[in-house]
């Protein structure tokens, strides 16, 4: 039996248009289904947003967990979005399952965090599986297809379908050919390795003026060709029939016994010990850089749209941030205006 899957490719949001966030989702899934999904997958940390820097502190996530648990009880789909929510006191990025009952039946936290994600939300260590009448389906979020064990983990639960919502940053010097590795060729390995499918919901353009995302949702079947695509130009919804029967119900021969160190920690490793012992300790000034990159209109406006990106930039772990040079001030007007958006920020600036 067939599975007629909606991937949804969604516009990046900032933190604070979460409530449009949320609202174009419903409207989607909505769309989704009057398309013919019986499953829909929405993008990572559509809501509130994947960058949490400077994010309201009475923000709640249940408002917006529950609308998708009504929305899917209401249009009797399979609902699967990534959100970020609270659990034992901390911060998760989540992608959850709903059935067509409106109740959960799948949840998994992203484990392989990405950068500056690490300072807002902590990692998962679980990977299940849930039943569906299609067949088993499992999920791993974004950066998690970065690493083999993951998916391997799912084929070996059964999994047949892997949900993958992203929040794939973008590389590529046309605008609308943007790309990531993961789309290019990782999740097209972790599909053949496995003899399994992978449905990719990615969101496109640019976040809080700094995360640029390259679309590209996709499904990728279990010989790890792509069989539809979405482009990096805009919101849109992918349609695709998945018959979770054609995928092999075989995994390639395996030998754990053989390959046991890659569950070593990496500190009992001889690998990390040889590089521990044959590198230098990282300097303290290691610099992480960031570029800023802006349009404005006078020097009031460069300073307060410098200012901010300087703030968030910090804030994403950069230590040096090259910002636009300005000929309308001098770069003694710019620090002396600047200082106080560094103030206590382990941060530096330079202007051309």
């Amino acid at each position: 039996m067939k599975l007629k899957l909606a991937c949804v490719q969604m516009r990046a949001r900032s933190a604070e248009h979460r409530g449009e966030a949320l609202q174009s989702a419903l409207r989607m899934i909505d769309a989704a289904v009057d398309g013919g999904a019986r499953m829909a997958l929405m993008p990572e940390t559509f809501y509130p947003s994947y960058y949490l820097g400077g994010i309201d502190p009475a923000w709640s996530w249940r408002g917006a967990f529950s609308a998708l648990s009504e929305k899917a009880a209401e249009r009797r789909i399979y609902l699967a979005a990534g959100i970020v929510l609270e659990d034992g006191g901390s911060l998760r990025n989540a992608a959850v399952l709903w059935g067509p009952d409106g109740k959960e039946r799948l949840r998994t936290y992203k484990s392989n965090l990405w950068h500056f994600d690490e300072r807002y939300v902590e990692p998962g260590l679980s990977f299940d599986v849930a039943e569906t009448p299609w067949g088993p389906v499992g999920m791993m979020i974004c950066a998690d297809g970065r690493i083999p064990e993951i998916a391997r983990i799912l084929a070996l639960k059964g999994a047949r379908l892997i949900l993958d919502p992203t929040n794939l940053v973008a590389s590529g010097r046309d605008s609308s050919r943007l790309s990531s590795p993961q789309l290019e060729y990782m999740l097209c390995a972790r599909a053949a390795e496995n003899g399994l499918w992978i449905a990719v919901a990615n969101k496109v353009g640019l976040e809080a003026e700094s995360v640029l995302n390259c679309g590209g949702s996709c499904v990728v079947d279990p010989y790890g060709e792509k069989v539809a695509s979405l482009g990096s130009a805009g919101e849109d919804i992918l349609f695709v029939d998945v018959d979770l029967d054609a995928a092999p119900h075989t995994l390639p021969a395996r030998a754990p016994e053989k390959y046991g160190a890659i569950a070593k920690k990496k500190e009992n490793t001889r690998a990390f010990q040889s590089l521990s012992e044959s590198l230098p300790p990282l300097a303290e000034d290691e610099i992480f850089l960031g570029v800023a990159q802006f349009s404005y209109k006078g020097t009031a406006d460069y300073l307060k749209r410098a200012a901010r990106m300087l703030t968030r930039s910090a804030d994403q772990g950069a230590s040096l941030v090259c910002l636009p040079g300005t000929p309308s001030c001098s770069g003694d007007e710019i620090a002396a205006a600047l200082s106080p958006s560094l103030a206590g920020e382990k941060c530096m600036a330079a202007c051309a």
